[in-house]
Formats: structure tokens, C-alpha cells, sequence
């Protein structure tokens, strides 16, 4: 079956998109930690799983065409289901050794997310990371707009233009 929407074209620029952005969300943290003497895999590690994060619900986020309260809702909670796991993760002695994970639990978040290193490694890795898809996007709606998005285009210029005929009438 043969799709106008994902083919093989898109499937390949998928499969780049998505080895672009695993290379630069895992690279970016280590670059971020390798001279800092808060550095280390854990430290880095837990940039790289809140880039991730970050970085997911922004692509969702970009792939959708209607938002409403609940949606919004649903990325904010996903982001503080994440925050929350990590601080229950480190924080909590029983979480830990309930998952068989002794190694490493030295409440890493805690000292990193009160590092400036953290909060700029995050946005660098997750715009870097995004920075193709946002000029791809970006491209080809301006440039290969879509039959759905000349058909909105199309209907938003008929209804401004029916707004400002009843502004004249008056």
C-alpha cells in the first residue's frame, strides 16, 4: 500500500533525523561535563535521559495540529513525571535497591540540577538536537506546503475577508 504521507523518502529521512538527534543528545551532555568537575557518566547520564525527555515532547508537541487544555496538560505532566522519577530515584533508599540499582546512587540529581551546567546543557542539547526538524519543517511548509495546509491557508483568507466586509457594512 502506498502512502502519500510516509514512504520510503520519509522513512529514510526519519531514520537520519533520529541518528542526527541520538548522536547529538548523547554527545552534547559529555561535551558539557568533560572539563567540569561535577563531570562523570552519572552526571551526564542525567542530562542525556532530561534532554531526551525535553526533546520527545517537543517533537510530539510539533507534530500536532490541535492543542487543547488536556494536551498541554499531558506534556507538562509528562515532563514533572520525569523530574519526579528522578529525584524519587536518587532521593528515596527503597526505590533503588527495589530496582536492583545500588550502583551509582549517590543522589546525582540533586547536585546536578542545581549546576548552571545542567540548565544550559539542556536547552544546547535539545535545540542542537531539534535544529534539522525545525528548518525541515519550516521549509517545507513554506516551500511544499501540503493539501491540507493551502486548504487552511485558503480558509483563514475567507474568513478574515468575510470579518472585514461586516466591519465595512457597518
Amino acid at each position: 500500500m502506498r502512502s502519500s504521507v510516509f514512504n520510503q523518502r520519509t522513512f529514510w529521512w526519519c531514520l537520519l533525523d533520529a541518528t542526527y538527534q541520538g548522536a547529538v543528545l548523547c554527545l552534547v551532555p559529555l561535551a558539557v561535563y568533560a572539563r567540569s568537575s561535577n563531570g562523570g557518566l552519572w552526571t551526564a547520564g542525567t542530562l542525556q535521559m532530561a534532554a531526551v525527555t525535553v526533546a520527545a515532547n517537543t517533537q510530539l508537541a510539533m507534530d500536532l495540529q490541535h492543542w487543547t487544555w488536556i494536551t498541554a496538560a499531558i506534556f507538562g505532566i509528562s515532563i514533572a513525571l520525569y523530574a519526579a522519577w528522578s529525584l524519587a530515584y536518587d532521593g528515596l533508599p527503597g526505590v533503588a535497591i527495589a530496582l536492583g540499582s545500588l550502583e551509582g546512587r549517590n543522589m546525582v540529581i540533586y547536585h546536578v540540577a542545581v549546576t548552571a551546567e545542567f540548565w544550559l546543557g539542556l536547552p544546547l542539547a535539545v535545540s542542537m538536537g531539534m535544529i534539522p526538524r525545525f528548518i525541515a519543517h519550516a521549509l517545507r511548509t513554506h516551500f511544499a506546503p501540503s493539501a491540507v495546509q493551502l486548504q487552511r491557508e485558503s480558509d483563514l483568507k475567507a474568513q478574515r475577508q468575510s470579518k472585514r466586509g461586516s466591519f465595512e457594512r457597518l
